[in-house]
């Protein structure tokens, strides 16, 4: 029952050249945002063998990745795999409800954050990896599937379910407000790695990501003044020899 849009010879080859032009005049560029929101293929492929539909998570990196840009960063959402060959490329690595990353990925984000890179996890990410708390400094229980709220300025976060921390060689720098643990983080060599006892949803009506990195003294890539700042603005960074674009 859907239409159906048929292009002509003409309008084909227009394309074509319009593509071919750009190209010559913009060239080849690569990635150089510094935030990424990883969508793990290892617990892709958990979900797929084991029928474990809340393994892999993607639609709750994504909404991350939307309220960060809300906020004016320029993200990536890399694999696996893009994270480990670019991780030196990134200051903050954000996962999310990925709740089993492989081993050799997970060293990497030691590595990684030991260096000076920053670590967030949320919600049920790298839940699975039986050394992750060890990094994150805190002990994940129990989920709690029962409405909980954290004050985000002027503003109430609600989320529909979130978990019981214990913060063992963390800090807490933000609580739910029934005291509760809810944002903590752990100082590893020149980094750190931080835990979010909950997942955002989206929209992020709320500001909560931009309140987030915040806390958190990680500021946005751009900013945004005038009447455009209510507006869903994507920025990204990309590098040229000898120069960085913003698109």
């Amino acid at each position: 029952g859907g239409r159906w849009t048929q292009v002509g010879q003409g309008q084909r080859r227009a394309g074509e050249r319009l593509a071919q032009e750009g190209e010559a005049v913009l060239g080849r560029a690569t990635s150089a945002n510094t935030r990424a929101v990883v969508l793990g293929e290892t617990s892709g492929r958990r979900a797929r063998s084991h029928a474990e539909t809340g393994a892999y998570g993607a639609e709750g990196a994504e909404h991350v990745a939307l309220g960060l840009q809300d906020a004016a960063f320029c993200v990536d959402m890399p694999n696996e795999a893009i994270l480990r060959s670019r991780q030196s490329s990134y200051r903050t690595v954000v996962v999310v409800n990925q709740r089993v990353l492989a081993q050799e990925t997970l060293d990497a984000l030691k590595t990684f954050v030991r260096g000076g890179g920053q670590l967030i996890v949320m919600g049920s990410g790298m839940a699975d990896n039986a050394d992750a708390a060890e990094l994150l400094g805190c002990k994940r229980g129990e989920a709690q599937d029962a409405p909980a709220y954290v004050k985000v300025g002027d503003e109430l976060a609600v989320f529909a379910a979130s978990f019981n921390v214990e913060a063992r060689d963390a800090e807490t720098l933000a609580m739910f407000r029934d005291g509760r643990p809810f944002l903590t983080r752990k100082r590893v060599g020149e980094g750190w790695a931080a835990f979010v006892a909950a997942a955002p949803g989206y929209p992020d009506e709320e500001g909560l990501m931009g309140w987030l990195m915040q806390r958190l003294g990680n500021g946005p890539c751009v900013r945004v003044e005038g009447p455009a700042r209510g507006e869903h603005l994507v920025f990204s960074l990309r590098r040229k020899p000898g120069q960085v674009i913003l698109h």
